[in-house]
């Protein structure tokens, strides 16, 4: 009888380390993991953290150079060779502020500590959840002209 309980313990464990990295992270991807930025070292939420040449991740509508207070439509757009599902992580490092639509399927960082339903931030951003479409449209604004250079970050998933 505790062989077959062992088989059975070890079954349900193997099931669930199989499980696991496949459910990701619910709140959007985090900002920081094993002491870096997400954003800058790409997500580890899925896929065991492995970079894929397969992925293609654009970003349209960013500004060569900006004006104070001046706000511009950027879109994000995340494709992949085999899979429909994808989602981002986008930073301005801190400089100006993202603003989207209610249904942009976009929200502040997941430890950003705010709400997951603002429609602004001067954090970074992520997708909400996964997208079948892997295109998210948005407005980032600079809030002045002597902000210097801007580096925009993005790490994108499918």
């Amino acid at each position: 009888m505790s062989r077959v309980l062992t088989r059975l313990a070890i079954g349900l464990l193997l099931i669930l380390l199989t499980v696991a990295p496949a459910m990701g992270y619910s709140d959007g991807p985090p900002t920081m993991v094993d002491g870096e930025e997400v954003v800058k070292v790409g997500c580890t939420c899925h896929g065991g953290g492995v970079p894929s040449s397969d992925t293609i991740v654009s970003v349209s509508g960013v500004p060569h150079a900006y004006a104070a207070n001046a706000s511009y439509v950027m879109t994000i757009t995340v494709e992949h060779l085999s899979n429909s599902l994808a989602g981002f992580m986008l930073s301005s490092g801190g400089v100006g502020v993202f603003s989207w639509d209610e249904d942009a399927n976009i929200r502040p960082e997941a430890d950003s500590g705010e709400d997951k339903s603002s429609t602004n931030t001067s954090s970074a951003i992520s997708h909400d959840s996964a997208s079948d479409s892997g295109e998210w449209t948005f407005n980032w604004t600079a809030l002045s002209a002597d902000e210097g250079n801007i580096t925009f970050w993005i790490a994108g998933n499918a």
